[in-house]
């Protein structure tokens, strides 16, 4: 009998370990008791990354500001604040924050951001229309901006020399001012809205809607040669300045090469086409390795300090030219040789100021002989000056 009563109780006990609990005997009498469940390790779950609408507002205190009649709102004259990451607030004073102050002011540039180095990241709100000229300039640590649907004009040099590494443009972006993205080293790319009835970007490179004006080549793309799609007619201020390029194809459509186009850069031979008439400005300035270039046959203008600091050693100036601008080719240390056409009209002050191994100098209607730093009474005067720099 007792045999059987044990065995029952064994087979009750097995029955509730069956069902994950546990059985207790308390002074004699068979108790439940429910087995307490392990505790695992919580699985680590990654922060979602901070969306615009989430980051905290900086204090109004943090800037000044102004009601500006004609964007309707108050406009932010200057940051105050020592903050890394700044949220530009999206009401003042009961008034909608519509702008972001910066201006040249005739000797200098005022701006609400510029030469700020603190600042990393800026949240600009919905509602803002207008980011003035040079508003971030030199803010070299800025790499995250958020742009708001509703801006519509970027104006000069706005974030020139900023460390952005990403920048988008919405559709109703209607106005980018020259230079707003140059010398920012670490952009790879520029994004367009398709929708965008101004602007377009092909592989990451800005261009106006129609694809007549190539405005920026992000000065942090990837990669060292570059085809300039036809159909191209001007390459705009800066728009290659300090790209890693080593070499570029200029098509036949291009007419005009602003200022700076390719200063700064890594090329080394450049072909200009017969379809240019105006090399701009210090457009190949500080082109360190550049040894060659061809100039094309209807180049009217070569702007002042056009290929200043390059490695040039010869440079053949066709009989299309009318004008070489002042200090045009100012320390080409390399260059030997220099022909000049017959359609010369100007040739501005130090052209070939610093060119110390010039040693031949062919000039279509001058028959003399040259040695550059020795007294050449018969140089006629210009060109004197042109080597001289008097």
């Amino acid at each position: 009998m007792m045999r059987k009563i044990i065995a029952l109780m064994l087979t009750v006990m097995f029955m509730f370990a069956a069902c994950d609990e546990q059985l207790a005997v308390d002074n004699g009498q068979l108790t439940i008791e429910p087995e307490i469940p392990t505790q695992e390790e919580p699985e680590e779950i990654e922060e979602p990354e901070m969306l615009a609408t989430d980051w905290q507002e900086s204090p109004v205190s943090d800037f000044e500001y102004e009601y500006d009649e004609e964007l309707g709102g108050m406009v932010i004259r200057k940051y105050k604040g020592s903050d890394t990451h700044v949220t530009i607030p999206a009401r003042i004073d009961g008034e909608p924050v519509v702008g972001i102050f910066g201006a040249w002011m005739g000797d200098g540039f005022d701006s609400a951001f510029g030469f700020n180095n603190k600042i990393n990241s800026v949240l600009i709100p919905e509602g803002v229309t207008y980011i003035g000229d040079f508003a971030f300039f030199l803010c070299e640590n800025l790499t995250s901006v958020y742009f708001p649907e509703s801006l519509t004009y970027i104006g000069h040099s706005a974030f020139r020399v900023t460390g952005l590494t990403s920048v988008t443009i919405s559709e109703n972006v209607e106005y980018i001012g020259n230079n707003a993205f140059s010398l920012c080293r670490d952009l790879p790319q520029i994004i367009v809205d398709e929708k965008n009835a101004v602007y377009t970007s092909v592989d990451g490179v800005l261009f106006n809607k129609e694809m007549t004006e190539l405005l920026q080549y992000p000065a942090g793309k990837n990669g060292t040669h570059y085809v300039i799609p036809d159909g191209i007619t001007s390459i705009n201020n800066e728009a290659f300045f300090d790209a890693a390029l080593e070499s570029v194809v200029i098509p036949e459509s291009v007419i005009t090469l602003d200022y700076r186009a390719f200063a700064s850069t890594n090329l080394r031979e450049v072909i200009i086409p017969d379809s240019i008439i105006n090399i701009g400005g210090s457009a190949f300035e500080n082109c360190n390795d550049l040894t060659s270039i061809i100039i094309g046959n209807n180049v009217e203008n070569i702007g002042d300090y056009a290929f200043r600091g390059t490695a040039i050693t010869k440079i053949i100036i066709p009989d299309s030219v009318k004008t070489i601008g002042e200090w045009a080719f100012m320390h080409c240390e390399e260059l030997v040789s220099v022909t000049i056409g017959n359609s010369l009209i100007n040739i501005g002050e130090g052209a070939f100021y610093g060119c110390r191994n010039l040693t031949n100098l062919e000039i279509a209607f001058w028959d003399g002989t040259f040695i550059y730093d020795e007294e050449i009474k018969d140089l006629p005067e210009e060109f004197y000056n042109a080597v001289n720099g008097v």
